[in-house]
């Protein structure tokens, strides 16, 4: 039998869900511990939070047999997010159509975030398709996320002559 078609792979990949799931709503816990000053509850939701994330990378790299690269992770997510916010458009209608206005502009209002995920998702995997994440066509300004140095030229610079951080530091701050 192909793994890929076996329950126990299916299950695999509830169990990732459920896992990923369980590690953001502790994180949502933690928040709210910490906000009553239970700081030492906080830090509880947190570790078990962190715990597991841990195991839902383990599921992943069997889901995905390894560990997808920044690329192919940018690609699920603007996959991802699309799908939501189309999602979230027909929780909007249905709300709508139940009388529940306040809930389908809240629906609606996700969509639109959802969607400008999407597309700075998409945005990015195409400068990386044509590698242009550090350098542009044109001269740009850029900023380094260490120190906060600007500097402009057609690409950002290899090492930051401030902080001495990478290249990877920098960020597009504007098309000149």
């Amino acid at each position: 039998m192909d793994f890929r078609q076996s329950e126990t792979f299916r299950n695999i990949e509830e169990a990732y869900n459920l896992e990923v799931r369980a590690s953001g709503e502790y994180a949502l816990f933690a928040k709210r511990a910490r906000q009553e000053q239970l700081i030492e509850i906080g830090l509880l939701f947190e570790r078990v939070a962190t715990n597991e994330q841990f195991i839902a990378e383990r599921f992943r790299r069997i889901i995905f047999s390894g560990t997808p690269d920044t690329t192919q992770n940018l690609i699920i997510a603007r996959d991802n997010v699309l799908m939501e916010s189309n999602l979230y458009r027909e929780y909007a209608g249905v709300a709508i159509e139940e009388g529940y206005t306040e809930y389908a502009s809240l629906f609606s209002g996700v969509a639109n975030i959802m969607l400008s995920h999407h597309n700075s998702f998409a945005e990015v995997v195409q400068e990386i398709e044509r590698n242009e994440l550090f350098c542009k066509p044109q001269e740009a300004l850029w900023q380094c996320l260490g120190c906060g140095n600007i500097l402009s030229g057609f690409c950002a610079p290899n090492i930051c002559p401030i902080c001495g951080y990478p290249q990877s530091y920098y960020r597009l701050l504007q098309l000149l």
